[in-house]
């Protein structure tokens, strides 16, 4: 294996966080296609908030890891996300 087991399961559930968050929304539009924008935002702002407590997980230790396995996996949004975070 060409990545870090740790960061390989640190990349999947923030991945799946991203997800779930993106199923909500489109669960939401498909439910109303007039959904209130303040539903939306709240949907992407409690998206966004469970992606930086995810990153509040990343350290000096696990750092390099987590983006080395985010690019060799060609994540770049997660790549991206980390850099711009973490630096």
């Amino acid at each position: 294996m060409n990545c870090n087991s740790d960061a390989f399961k640190w990349i999947i559930d923030f991945v799946k966080l991203k997800t779930d968050g993106d199923e909500t929304k489109e669960e939401l539009l498909k439910k109303n296609k007039f959904t209130n924008n303040a539903v939306l935002e709240e949907n992407d702002d409690q998206t966004d908030s469970n992606l930086y407590e995810k990153m509040d997980e990343i350290t000096n230790e696990n750092c390099l890891n987590i983006m080395v396995t985010a690019y060799f996996l060609q994540l770049q949004w997660v790549y991206r996300k980390v850099w711009e975070y973490y630096f």
